[in-house]
């Protein structure tokens, strides 16, 4: 702001009496001449000072878009890192639940099989036992 308000303190006067004197009868080209450099230094101030508003508003935008960005940036780092562990921890209990029904069946495969060697061998008595039966009561 104080690049538009210097040109007016420096030419303020001649703004001033410019409108007097004008009234009075004096029309000295070089007072018009004053006045109009005066605005048109006034304007130019103001068109560079809004455009330098302009310019830093639109750094101060890109400033505040890349500090957003970075920050979504970092926080989704933060949620995917998150949910790699997750992720991490879910395969290793997947892992651990194979291995361990990986064991489980081989547990109960060695069970049928002791089982079924058990049921030979009671198969196995009984029909002796049976045989000694017969032999008995076909020899007695």
């Amino acid at each position: 702001m104080r690049a538009h308000v210097l040109p007016l303190l420096l030419f303020g006067s001649a703004v001033v009496q410019a409108p007097a004197q004008l009234l009075a009868g004096r029309n000295d080209s070089v007072l018009a001449q004053v006045i109009v450099f005066v605005l048109g230094v006034g304007g130019y101030t103001g068109a560079i000072y809004y455009l330098g508003r302009f310019g830093e508003r639109g750094t101060s935008t890109t400033q505040f878009v890349s500090t957003e960005l970075t920050r979504v940036r970092a926080e989704m780092t933060t949620g995917f890192a998150a949910a790699e562990v997750r992720w991490r921890t879910f395969d290793a209990f997947v892992a651990s639940f194979a291995d361990h029904r990986a064991t489980t069946e081989r547990w109960h495969g060695r069970i049928d099989t002791t089982l079924d060697m058990h049921a030979r061998r009671l198969d196995t008595l009984e029909a002796d036992r049976d045989r000694e039966y017969y032999r008995a009561q076909v020899a007695g």
